[in-house]
């Protein structure tokens, strides 16, 4: 065998391992052994503790009534703490309409902070926080009326549970755009791997938009860090165990474009190569074999292998296409896949059936993990990378009703 073809199938594999291999073997061991060991999410709670409920916000005037509405939750109400965390910079009176959005809900505080990235209001909210467990959930994501009920549920019922994430559900419209039609099936798959490795308590993929903290499990994050990851990596280093449930639900829409998307994917992929290279503790993670095992199949496999692997894959099977059929055969789809890819970022207005676009949208996706790893290696300021990008203008007739699609993020 040429050195070519141990290459291509050498890069088969990074790509299959992760989506198919550990996905597949991780799934039949949670089936054996879900019948035999009860679930954090199967247990009852008899009291609820307080919770502040902190919303960082930069802008975000039209989200104030939604999200308030839908803050509204079967908990009770003299237990949750609401605090809006609004970032200005300094002369700009920008921050002044959600100001005024706010004056209609007086159980709302407001802590104003300079406007230097999420991470930062985060670390400033964390010093204000006095209650036992923090819900971070950003200012467009939608509740749905028993999310934090279940969130608590599911953290109360283990003793050194850290974070609990919930499940993401996307706002789509009647007739969903291309991203919706192509990332929903990818959300579904990541929140079904994290409902996985929750059983161990080493669950992975949390979705920032709605993270409940116990807040001794809440540091001060460093700059250039998506705080998602970060919070989930330090938790189960410091001992804590990390779930996912389902049952808590936060409704957002999507990038409108597959360009947009794009640029959303790499700029989340460059913070997690900052986190993965600067503040992961490697000799601390060997410590725990399996969460190792699930840290290097989840993510570093698909941040970093799977991209790779997708290029090489390409590259070797058109060296050996004139040698045999197959290869002949692999180039071919391959070029077709990613000429797609190419005209679906070009030209967002084009459209095709799920089973075709969902490909392209595959190479799409590692392509913008590439491009974050150039960012990271290249140094590219955090500010500047973590940029306020649109989503697609969808008006629910209430929150947590309507279209919507079960999904989980990826970080």
């Amino acid at each position: 065998m040429e050195v070519a073809e141990w290459i291509f199938w050498g890069s088969v594999f990074l790509i299959v391992y992760p989506y198919v291999l550990y996905p597949l073997g991780l799934g039949i061991v949670y089936g054996i052994r879900r019948g035999w060991r009860r679930s954090p999410a199967d247990r009852s709670l008899s009291h609820w503790p307080e919770v502040t409920i902190v919303i960082p916000a930069y802008k975000e005037a039209d989200s104030v009534k939604p999200k308030m509405e839908s803050l509204r939750q079967a908990y009770p109400s003299d237990k949750m703490r609401i605090l809006w965390v609004i970032a200005t910079h300094e002369g700009d009176e920008s921050f002044t309409p959600t100001m005024e959005a706010l004056k209609a809900y007086p159980e709302a505080e407001i802590l104003v902070v300079p406007h230097r990235g999420k991470i930062y209001s985060l670390n400033e909210a964390r010093k204000h926080i006095t209650t036992p467990y923090a819900l971070i959930t950003d200012a467009d994501v939608l509740l749905s009326p028993q999310a934090l009920k279940e969130l608590i549920r599911v953290a109360e019922s283990h003793p050194a549970t850290a974070i609990v994430g919930g499940g993401r559900r996307v706002l789509s419209h009647p007739s969903p755009t291309l991203v919706e039609k192509t990332e929903i099936p990818y959300l579904r798959f990541d929140e079904r791997l994290g409902t996985w490795e929750s059983l161990w308590g080493y669950a992975l993929g949390l979705w920032g938009g709605l993270l409940l903290l116990k807040t001794p499990f809440w540091p001060e994050m460093p700059d250039g860090v998506v705080d998602d990851l970060y919070l989930n990596l330090h938790a189960i280093l410091s001992g804590g165990k990390v779930f996912i449930c389902p049952q808590a639900q936060g409704y957002e829409t999507l990038s409108p474009t597959p360009s947009i998307e794009f640029r959303r994917k790499s700029r989340i992929a460059y913070t997690a190569f900052h986190v993965i290279h600067k503040r992961f503790r490697w000799k601390e993670a060997l410590r725990v074999p399996l969460f190792s095992f699930f840290f290097l199949s989840h993510k570093v496999f698909r941040y970093l292998f799977a991209p790779l692997g997708l290029c090489l894959a390409y590259g070797s099977s058109l060296y050996l296409a004139p040698l045999w059929p197959l290869y002949a055969l692999a180039a071919l789809l391959q070029t077709l896949v990613w000429s797609e890819a190419i005209l679906l970022l070009s030209w967002p207005a084009l459209r095709f059936p799920r089973p075709i676009a969902l490909p392209a949208y595959f190479v799409i996706a590692h392509w913008a993990q590439l491009a974050g790893l150039w960012k990271f290696l290249t140094g590219a300021d955090p500010l500047q990378v973590w940029q306020r990008l649109p989503r697609s203008e969808i008006q629910p007739t209430a929150y947590g009703v309507g279209n919507s699609h079960s999904s989980s993020a990826s970080t």
